[in-house]
């Protein structure tokens, strides 16, 4: 382990854990202050053709281009954009139902001005450990660059469970983890996972592993992504 990654995990130590309704709180209040650049921190005062391409790009990158993902993704009926945010990336879901779940009830407020078609997508306001979302009926979920924000162990492996209920027999999953130990001090803030503790959480509620990939854009700064299977048979 590097000298500052055992500083942070020493630091972090001595600051109590965030709790789920101070996220919710915390979170309520980044949306309130600038909610495009809080689901998109590349750029301030981000104009909506820049968001819009942003989430393209990236729905494009992980979702569409994925050859592994789309060839097991048999089925297109309905999806689920965990933590979506303004609806970001949700807008280009290719699906014909699209869910929308985030913690921030200004942020789900935004997203439904912003993709009125209540025929397709529809947002829902989440507690931060539960999904309102009947079990067994959706066949992908996605979540980029929310995993990372989550306060505790404890929260994302609730998570992971609520996502294995949902989705249909067969359904998959994809989902960013944060690899390298960051702050709590930051506003950013998110427990991490190394490759081995992401494979043994994704088992543990459930779930095949079809690959954990890690990212590595500095090395300060690696995230996992996950493809996950919820088995065809019980």
């Amino acid at each position: 382990m590097k000298i500052k990654d055992l500083y942070i995990k020493v630091s972090n130590f001595f600051i109590p854990a965030e709790d789920i309704r101070s996220s919710k709180k915390k979170w309520d209040s980044l949306a309130q202050k600038d909610a495009k650049y809080f689901v998109w921190t590349q750029k301030e005062r981000i104009s909506e053709e820049e968001l819009r391409a942003s989430g393209k790009s990236e729905y494009d990158s992980l979702v569409a281009n994925d050859v592994i993902l789309q060839q097991l993704l048999t089925h297109r009926d309905t999806a689920l954009d965990m933590g979506c945010g303004v609806g970001r990336i949700t807008e280009f879901m290719d699906f014909e139902k699209v869910y929308g779940v985030d913690i921030s009830v200004h942020m789900v407020q935004e997203a439904r001005v912003r993709l009125p078609d209540t025929t397709k997508f529809s947002f829902l306001e989440g507690d931060g450990v539960s999904l309102p979302i009947q079990s067994e009926s959706v066949d992908f979920v996605f979540s980029h660059a929310v995993f990372h924000h989550m306060p505790t162990r404890k929260v994302v492996e609730q998570n992971f469970k609520e996502v294995f209920r949902i989705l249909k027999p067969g359904g998959l999953f994809k989902v960013q983890l944060r690899g390298t130990e960051t702050s709590k001090r930051n506003w950013f803030y998110g427990v991490s996972y190394t490759e081995k503790m992401a494979n043994e959480l994704s088992i543990k509620t459930g779930f095949s592993v079809v690959y954990n990939r890690p990212v590595i854009r500095n090395e300060y700064k690696k995230s996992l992504y996950l493809l996950l299977q919820k088995p065809k048979t019980r």
